[in-house]
């Protein structure tokens, strides 16, 4: 008996860390995440309106090819 609760206890504090976190997850994905990538994606076509109506099209190009968020650790050099 003590041998089943010296397992089980540590399995359920792992089940409950993991179900938190991942609840944790989702509630930052619509809080924080949603409306951050909203008002980049507005910031985007703001600019690419700008760069379409100005006539700009080498840089029209290198902002529909650039990715919405970038992250300088990702980048080659």
């Amino acid at each position: 008996m003590l041998l089943a609760l010296c397992i089980a206890l540590p399995a359920l504090f792992l089940i409950g860390m993991i179900y938190s976190a991942l609840k944790e997850q989702k509630r930052l994905e619509k809080d924080v995440l949603a409306p951050l990538v909203a008002k980049r994606k507005a910031e985007r076509e703001k600019l690419m309106a700008y760069y379409r109506d100005k006539g700009d099209l080498k840089t029209l190009e290198e902002l529909q090819k650039k990715p919405l968020f970038d992250d300088p650790s990702l980048k080659d050099e």
